[in-house]
């Protein structure tokens, strides 16, 4: 799916948003995170966060596309801050 019908999906409310997002970019960011944090479990829960908070986030907010957005809230960016932080390393964006 599309990164713009995934976002479709979170201003629908749809808790489709967040299967949708999972599937698309789920192992990605797992990766990413497991690879700073050594640990599965923290892993799975920071990118459970960055899940959360996309859909807290959206709406107000409309990227045009989740992995590219600026905001550091959407997945890959939101995983590698908050793998980052809780290895102890400083982020700067």
């Amino acid at each position: 799916m599309r990164d713009e019908e995934i976002i479709a999906l979170f201003f629908e409310r749809s808790e489709q948003a967040i299967t949708e997002l999972s599937q698309k970019y789920g192992d990605l960011c797992m990766k990413i995170a497991r690879s700073i944090l050594n640990d599965h479990q923290d892993a799975e829960e920071c990118v459970n966060d960055t899940w959360h908070r996309a859909w807290n986030s959206i709406p107000p907010e409309e990227p045009r596309s989740l992995a590219a957005s600026r905001l550091p809230t959407f997945p890959i960016f939101r995983v590698i801050k908050k793998a980052r932080q809780a290895a102890g390393f400083l982020f700067s964006q």
